[in-house]
């Protein structure tokens, strides 16, 4: 399980600007409306005012309090200062203990909740796990996913590493669910005949799934005679039957993929449950690609055929015209 798959540069972006905030974030995140501006006014001080609304924006487009006021970007701060129609200059005397004020008043007006103390996360693991089991989206999709969700349901971000773990979890857990239940709809013989598929033998270069991922270039006897055998050997895993349609389309898809392109040393290195099920949902789908394939010969064949035996007709005619 990948706990950590966020980069050094991404941890440092995660709560902070990544720059200046455009036009379009600046009306829709830093924008005081008649209420904001009557709770400003209740403040004494222009610097106390001005840092208040700042915080609130901040809050706001971020999802948390800044620890050090002065990654504020002068835009926001001019901004907010244009429209308490106050010096931005007044910023400068913006201390800490009013920073420390403000925040829980924030909380308390504007209904900001502790990531820890709020019953919302709750509900934020149900949408990601759902998300998680019917997609294969990466996990930094998913984080930014979880992220978005906090900002806009007004909970304060968590520590960079909490939420990186949270999601990570939740990715195993769904990950471990779909693996298991597939694991169930084979038994221990059909189990050893799917990993017999990434063993090498003595004097070979490539594994039996290797070989059966093999597709024919051409058509001929040949190849069709060579693409039947190769789906033989698939059928006889007795695969086929299996009823897939209760589990999540894209995963599937995503899994089937990964078998049909990895080396067999990749699948190799899974874990036990990861690998069966990777396995099964491979040789599934190499029955279906298989059988299109020999299809796809023969129509070839025939078509090369037609092809011989309209090129005679028409030779004949020409004879018989010229004679």
């Amino acid at each position: 399980m990948p706990v950590e798959f966020l980069t050094a540069a991404q941890k440092a972006q995660y709560g902070h600007f990544a720059g200046p905030p455009s036009t379009t974030q600046l009306a829709k995140y830093f924008h005081l409306d008649d209420s904001d501006l009557k709770r400003i006014s209740s403040l004494s001080k222009d610097h106390t005012r001005l840092g208040f609304a700042v915080q609130l924006g901040t809050a706001r487009f971020l999802g948390t309090f800044l620890d050090d006021m002065v990654e504020v970007p002068d835009p926001v701060v001019t901004h907010m200062a244009d429209q308490l129609q106050i010096d931005a200059s007044a910023w400068s005397a913006y201390g800490e203990r009013s920073q420390r004020r403000h925040r829980q008043k924030i909380c308390r007006w504007y209904g900001f909740a502790d990531f820890h103390k709020s019953q919302k996360p709750f509900f934020l693991l149900r949408y990601l796990y759902a998300r998680t089991w019917l997609t294969a989206e990466k996990h930094l999709v998913l984080f930014d996913y979880a992220t978005a969700w906090l900002v806009q349901n007004k909970v304060l971000l968590p520590g960079v590493t909490v939420l990186e773990r949270l999601v990570a979890q939740v990715v195993d857990r769904a990950d471990k669910r779909l693996w298991q239940q597939l694991n169930g709809l084979v038994n221990e013989t059909q189990a050893e005949q799917l990993r017999a598929l990434l063993a090498i033998g003595e004097g070979k270069r490539f594994s039996p799934l290797e070989l059966l991922r093999r597709s024919e270039q051409h058509a001929s006897t040949r190849t069709v005679n060579a693409a039947m055998r190769r789906l033989v050997s698939v059928r006889t895993f007795g695969l086929g039957s299996l009823d897939l349609s209760g589990f999540p389309a894209g995963r599937i898809q995503a899994m089937a993929r990964y078998g049909l392109t990895s080396w067999a040393a990749a699948i190799d290195d899974l874990g036990q449950a990861h690998q069966l099920a990777t396995l099964l949902v491979t040789v599934r789908e190499l029955e279906a690609r298989i059988q299109d394939e020999v299809l796809d010969l023969l129509v070839l064949i025939v078509a090369d055929k037609f092809k011989d035996a309209a090129k005679a007709g028409l030779k004949a005619r020409l004879q018989l015209l010229a004679e």
